[in-house]
């Protein structure tokens, strides 16, 4: 679409964030589980933590541009989500209005997405 701002991540960024990522979960939990000290664990993630702040930093402005632009979108979803809520818990008397709420509790999978739920 135009208009969207775009936040480009090289792919070598990508593959160090999950790699220093992957390695700041692993010793936080060596460290959780006694298998490390506690000293030790802070002297390795300092520097794992101080490139993630780095890369933050660098790309906040984008994240920001783009966090203006996608506020109307998740206000509009808050707005969906208090609607579906409300149809939940509304009492129907006709037979298909009745399997409404049902249906609308049970159509969405655990992703959040829909899985084809609709009216005949």
């Amino acid at each position: 679409m135009a208009g969207q701002p775009t936040v480009p991540f090289g792919g070598s960024i990508r593959i160090a964030a999950f790699i220093t990522s992957a390695l700041v979960t692993g010793t936080v939990v060596s460290g959780l589980t006694g298998l490390v000290p506690w000293a030790s664990v802070a002297l390795w993630i300092a520097p794992l933590v101080a490139f993630h702040s780095v890369v933050g930093l660098f790309f906040r402005n984008k994240i920001n541009r783009m966090a203006v632009w996608l506020r109307p979108v998740s206000l509009e979803t808050q707005v969906l989500r208090e609607g579906l809520q409300l149809l939940e818990h509304q009492r129907f008397e006709s037979p298909k209005l009745r399997s409404l709420p049902m249906g609308s509790a049970t159509a969405r999978s655990p992703s959040g997405s829909w899985n084809g739920c609709y009216m005949r």
